[in-house]
């Protein structure tokens, strides 16, 4: 946050990067929509919405994956932009009934245990585009990965030969100036076996034989970089020397 003004965050309990919407309710009326950022037992993080006054008392509700609408009372506690120009709200709550909390807790401990594989190790992110890449990278973070940055195919190759043996996943764009990233992919793919790659891609690849593990293109949001990440950290294997084209 660069709000110089901004509460300091006091949550104390596990926080994890969740998929949902919120609204914030102001008496009779809808006060802000949101993007729900993250979870935790004692608050939560929104994005994308109006400013609102900080030190007051909403009604949130929060609509969140596999979830039934919860609604609870709530306090801002912070507010300010990120680097990228995003509002967020830092959003306490002032009361939760049992089965409210149970459920949140819940699905903070499934998603816990669902980001553990994605935390053992490192993820290489390797795109020329630096506006893609670096939102990337937050997005990245944001699960709980480690993340190294690689500008050109020279550049992941020396990440993977000199670095300890703990990537198990790339992220590498469709086009990496004058180079063809699927070469990357097949390279990779050929001498370490044991990263999952995801190849980032304009539109789709219909009918493109591109031998990554999955493809992205469009926003990359939370949810999709889920699902395009291994379900497990494989193991890598192998090294040796790559010269691009």
């Amino acid at each position: 946050m660069i709000d110089a003004n901004a509460h300091a965050d006091r949550r104390h309990s596990f926080r994890v990067a969740v998929d949902g919407l919120a609204l914030l309710w102001f008496k009779d009326r809808i006060a802000g929509r949101y993007r729900v950022a993250d979870l935790s037992i004692g608050g939560c993080l929104l994005r994308d919405g109006p400013a609102c006054d900080l030190g007051s008392e909403y009604g949130l509700v929060l609509h969140l994956p596999t979830e039934a609408a919860m609604r609870l009372p709530a306090k801002v506690v912070r507010q300010g932009t990120t680097d990228f120009g995003r509002r967020e709200l830092g959003v306490a709550f002032l009361a939760r009934p049992p089965w409210t909390e149970d459920r949140i807790q819940n699905l903070v401990i499934q998603n816990l245990e669902r980001e553990r594989s994605s935390t053992q190790g490192r993820v290489l992110v390797v795109d020329s585009n630096s506006l893609r890449r670096d939102v990337l990278v937050e997005r990245l973070m944001s699960l709980g990965c480690e993340v190294l940055e690689a500008t050109t195919p020279v550049e992941a190759v020396w990440e993977l030969e000199n670095g300890p043996m703990d990537i198990h996943t790339a992220f590498i764009a469709r086009s990496l100036g004058r180079s063809d990233g699927r070469d990357l992919v097949r390279f990779i793919g050929s001498r370490y076996n044991g990263v999952w790659r995801v190849l980032l891609a304009e539109e789709p690849e219909h009918g493109v034989d591109t031998e990554a593990d999955a493809v992205l293109h469009g926003p990359l949001d939370i949810s999709r970089l889920r699902r395009a990440m291994p379900e497990k950290t494989p193991v890598r294997q192998a090294r040796s020397s790559y010269s691009p084209a």
